[in-house]
């Protein structure tokens, strides 16, 4: 990265540091979290880290670029996924709430 922008005459006026965003994109549209050992993590040895590491890096992905327009998954895990992201925004929204005074009822955010 960096050789290009030298060789393009940029880097003198860029600063370059690592930015943690946890995906490699693959192609324009096709990221993936290189979590290589994950169906057999949460299929065979019956943890969800996996699950929550996915969940969090599209939390932070919508966080970071707006909500994407679509999501592609496979599999049974990804039932997991959008379960995690629900549960975690109904969380924030509540301290959203709590913050602002405006309480949060059972009727104002769905479980």
């Amino acid at each position: 990265c960096t050789q290009l922008l030298e060789d393009a005459g940029a880097l003198p006026h860029v600063h370059v540091a690592p930015y943690r965003l946890d995906a490699i994109a693959l192609d324009a549209d096709v990221l993936s979290l290189g979590l290589d050992a994950c169906l057999l993590d949460v299929k065979v040895h019956g943890d969800p880290a996996p699950l929550e590491c996915a969940a969090q890096f599209l939390a932070r992905l919508e966080q970071l670029y707006g909500t994407p327009r679509e999501v592609w998954t496979f599999g049974d895990a990804a039932r997991g996924v959008v379960e995690r992201l629900a549960h975690a925004d109904v969380r924030a929204e509540r301290a959203r709430r709590r913050a602002h005074g405006t309480g949060a009822g059972a009727a104002d955010i769905p479980r």
